[in-house]
């Protein structure tokens, strides 16, 4: 992970705090930044029976250690603010993080989580491609960073605006950190940006750094920092067979379906419980009164027993599992006792030791409270977030790990989320959204007004109804292939991952964005769709399309219009789309005239555009 430095305290505030498995680095990555790196396998003889080299768990942290809004000191001074912009949320989302995280900087060494902040280096964090210098934006015209208009800085000034406000609104009760005490007059977001460029240049540094290294936790906690698992560098996925596959050793997992108001897996607010949530551990039950009980009577013990055996200092995972089996041993007990009949782990109570178990036994733990409070956290999986191992680390890579930050994101969304771009994304579209708009214009202009007013209708009904059913019939046919694909080569599916996949970035949300050029230089399925509606008589639009009302025959006759196209008329469809993406070719600008220390990040972006263009061109 670039920007990030004090690693020593860093790792003091993990093991403080969370598990950190002992045979991990943190180091510099030959592929940028700093990355994770596993020691190499022990040697045979180092290797004992007590050895788990199979454990997957690389790092453990309750979700009560996680930065997110709720977690922060100022979340109650977030719930009674009132925003004056009402899209903007300052108590949840990346707004209620950055601004947590912008309070927790400014609190030093009072906040809890100082050590893991002071690791983040804000100072030289990337700037957001919306705070780049207009000159540099002008070589992004047209880009699909354009076309999706990521290259606005109003969004971000209205959300620095809304922190001043909070700021001032809180300053009897919490001093103004110093990013945000700014007195703004200026009306309109470049007299603002141009009078108070510096600090919201940081302001936007410290978003980027929190927008690069967040997490969506659970319903409960929502989005936030977790401290850790942001130390990962990205690694790209490859194209197989025309299917994307994920080249990843890690996988950030927790359970994410608990209770919104209270974040537990199973209350009182709950009236149902899924029974089968996908999440991980879901099994564990949680029994906080005999946990507390659980934890006297090690004192307990630990009394009795002191000087028979050299205790141990420090919470291990298999201190941890112990706590988890235990867990689970109480939790089975108690379906089958009255609960005042359940008694404490005690020496008065020798049943509730497990003499043959291996590993540590919990009168040999001598930790602080705060550790054992730590310990008993982590011993409930429901409440934490854990990062594993899913794939072994590589001498090609130098035993570096990695993670993917989306196996499903272009170059655009890698770029505004955490800063950088990858060589040849086989996610990557390059959009014709300017092309078809002056390909519909044309048609308007040559056409009457009642055939205008038919082809207005059928866009409406695509803006509406149509490009919905069309993304669920191409996303269907696509997961269809990848079924019969793993069965076929694998002669089974792949194993089942609790760690929920990103809503699919191919999937565009608007029409005019749905026209593109694929990374294989083919157009999307929705280019194809969209040509054939346009031209689709307006008698079989109404009788196909527009009037029908169930969903399973709309889905049918979706496919089979839209989608399920002669060869004739493809080759057709091909001629118009080549012309765009001549046109498109044609208004690049001249990379080598241009400057700035964003240099390579756009002469990179505009290349693979072009080289998606050019293999279309090719193809056709």
């Amino acid at each position: 992970m670039s920007s990030t430095h004090n690693v020593t305290d860093l790792i003091g505030w993990l093991n403080d705090n969370a598990y950190w498995r002992e045979d991990l680095i943190v180091k510099e990555s030959k592929y940028g930044g700093l990355g994770v790196f596993m020691i190499p396998n022990k040697s045979q003889d180092e290797i004992n029976d007590d050895d788990d080299d199979d454990d997957p768990l690389l790092l453990r942290i309750p979700k009560t250690n996680t930065l997110s809004p709720k977690n922060s000191t100022i979340y109650n001074l977030l719930l009674d603010y009132e925003p004056i912009q009402e899209n903007i949320d300052l108590t949840s989302g990346m707004f209620g993080v950055i601004i947590s995280v912008i309070y927790e900087v400014d609190l030093g060494d009072h906040s809890p989580w100082y050590d893991y902040l002071n690791s983040i280096d804000f100072d030289n964090a990337s700037l957001p491609i919306c705070l780049w210098d207009d000159n540099e934006k002008l070589y992004l015209k047209n880009t699909e960073l354009d076309l999706r208009n990521l290259l606005s800085p109003n969004e971000l000034i209205d959300f620095f605006i809304e922190c001043t406000r909070f700021a001032k609104s809180v300053k009897s009760l919490i001093s103004i950190p110093k990013v945000l005490n700014v007195d703004i007059n200026e009306k309109d977001h470049i007299s603002i940006l141009s009078s108070h460029k510096t600090v919201i240049h940081q302001f936007g540094k410290i978003a980027q750094s929190v927008i690069s290294r967040a997490f969506t936790i659970d319903d409960f906690y929502d989005q936030g920092l977790v401290p850790g698992a942001d130390l990962f560098n990205h690694i790209e996925p490859t194209l197989i067979n025309g299917k994307v596959k994920g080249n990843e050793h890690i996988h950030f997992v927790c359970d994410a379906e608990v209770c919104i108001e209270c974040g537990e897996v199973e209350c009182d607010h709950m009236e149902v419980m899924e029974d089968d949530s996908g999440d991980e551990h879901e099994d564990e039950d949680e029994d906080d009164d005999n946990d507390e009980e659980n934890q006297d009577g090690q004192e307990d013990d630990n009394d009795d027993e002191e000087g028979e055996e050299e205790p141990i200092t420090e919470i291990t995972m298999e201190y941890i599992q112990k706590l988890e089996q235990e867990e689970e041993e109480d939790s089975d007990a108690d379906t089958n006792q009255d609960p005042e009949e359940i008694s404490t782990f005690s020496e008065e109570d020798p049943e509730n030791v497990d003499d043959e178990d291996e590993g540590v036994e919990l009168e040999d733990i001598d930790i602080s409270p705060a550790k054992a409070v730590l310990a008993e956290d982590l011993a409930d999986s429901s409440k934490c977030c854990d990062v594993l191992l899913v794939a072994p680390a590589s001498e090609k890579h130098d035993n570096e790990l990695f993670n993917s930050y989306g196996n499903d994101l272009s170059n655009y969304l890698l770029l505004q989320r955490y800063g950088f771009i990858t060589d040849s994304n086989v996610n990557d579209v390059c959009l014709l959204a300017v092309q078809l708009f002056t390909y519909i214009s044309g048609i308007k202009t040559k056409s009457s007004k009642k055939n205008v007013a038919q082809l207005e209708e059928k866009l409406s009904w695509l803006d509406h109804i149509g490009l919905h059913v069309l993304n669920h019939v191409i996303s269907d046919t696509l997961h269809n292939e990848e079924d019969e694909h793993e069965h076929e080569h694998d002669g089974h599916g792949h194993e089942h991952d609790d760690h929920e996949e990103e809503e699919e970035a191919s999937i565009p949300e608007s029409w005019s964005l749905a026209c593109g050029i694929m990374f294989s230089g083919s157009p999307t399925p929705q280019t194809y769709a969209i040509l054939k509606l346009v031209d689709l008589p307006y008698r079989d639009f109404k009788d196909k399309l527009l009037g029908i009302k169930k969903e399973n025959v709309l889905i049918k006759r979706v496919r089979e219009t839209l989608l399920e196209l002669p060869d004739s008329e493809i080759k057709a469809y091909n001629q118009t789309i080549r012309q765009w993406c001549a046109v498109k070719l044609s208004k690049y600008s001249s990379i080598p005239e241009m400057s700035g220390p964003h240099r390579d990040l756009i002469t990179s972006l505009i290349k693979q555009e072009k080289a998606i263009l050019s293999k279309f061109i090719e193809k056709s």
